[in-house]
C-alpha cells in the first residue's frame, strides 16, 4: 500500500513539474480593476468592445487595453476584480490565461512620461481618469 501512495504521489509530483514548465512565463497577480470603455461603431464598425483592466502583482502593477472585435467573443466577464489570473508579459502585450487555457491577450499600457498619461498601442489616456 505504500508503494502505491508513493508512485501516486510521484507521478503527481512530475505531471504538476510538467503542467508548470509549461506555464514557466505565467505569474499570479490579481485583477485590480476593469473599466468598460465606450467604442462608437462609427469610428470602429470592426469592434465591439474596449476595456482597461490592471492586474495587480505584489508592489508591481499592469494596464491592459483589451480590444474585442465583432467577430470575436467577449471574456471580460473573466476578468473580475479581487480574482486570481494567471499572466505574462510578452513584447507589448500582457496576455492573462483565461477559462478552458484560453488566452486573453491585451495592449501592455506604458508610461508616456507625459504627467499620469499611458500608452496603450495607438490607444493613451490619463491615469487620472482610470481608477
Amino acid at each position: 500500500m505504500k508503494t502505491k501512495i508513493i508512485c501516486a504521489a510521484g507521478l503527481l509530483l512530475a505531471c504538476s513539474i510538467a503542467w508548470a514548465q509549461g506555464r514557466g512565463d505565467f505569474h499570479i497577480g490579481l485583477i485590480a480593476h476593469i473599466k468598460s470603455l465606450l467604442v462608437p461603431t462609427e469610428v470602429d464598425p470592426g469592434q465591439k468592445a474596449t476595456y482597461l483592466f490592471t492586474i495587480q502583482d505584489g508592489s508591481d502593477e499592469y494596464i491592459g487595453y483589451y480590444r474585442v472585435s465583432a467577430a470575436a467573443p467577449d471574456r471580460s466577464k473573466e476578468l473580475v476584480p479581487g480574482n486570481p489570473v494567471m499572466y505574462k508579459i510578452s513584447g507589448d502585450n500582457v496576455i492573462v490565461m483565461g477559462q478552458e487555457d484560453k488566452e486573453i491577450r491585451a495592449k501592455l499600457c506604458k508610461p508616456t512620461g507625459l504627467g499620469t498619461f499611458q500608452k496603450c498601442g495607438n490607444f493613451a489616456f490619463s491615469k487620472a481618469d482610470y481608477p
